[in-house]
């Protein structure tokens, strides 16, 4: 989907749910797969608490062209559910040191989401409060 039907269709559908979801919830996330280049200056305009992003958007761009949102993902979903927790984890690690100046979700909302130790057991017994 080009920029023209993003901002025509997705963005104020978009934009609907995240108004209608942001009085049941603590923040809204929106994930959008695939390369974003051509709608950086549409997703400035989503109204969302945090913006998921697919595993070949480049974040250091993303920062620079989309200023002021949370950033969060950029993970293979494919390695996610397939994928070996060292490899998983080393990942997550390239994003952090690719994401140095990108606020993060976990950043600023961080009582919000339970944080996993490393053998994947949640903090607050893997309770989301929404």
């Amino acid at each position: 989907m080009g920029p023209r039907l993003f901002e025509q269709y997705a963005l104020p559908a978009l934009n609907t749910l995240c108004s209608q979801l942001r009085p049941l919830c603590k923040g809204v996330i929106v994930h959008i797969c695939g390369q974003l280049k051509s709608i950086y200056p549409q997703l400035q305009q989503l109204q969302c608490s945090a913006l998921s992003v697919d595993a070949v958007v480049n974040l250091k761009q993303l920062r620079r062209e989309v200023p002021g949102k949370v950033i969060m993902g950029n993970v293979s979903t494919f390695a996610l559910a397939a994928g070996k927790q060292d490899t998983i984890q080393a990942l997550c690690q390239r994003v952090e040191y690719l994401s140095s100046g990108v606020r993060t979700w976990n950043h600023h909302h961080n009582r919000q989401y339970p944080h996993y130790d490393e053998y994947g057991k949640a903090s607050n017994g893997g309770k989301i409060r929404c």
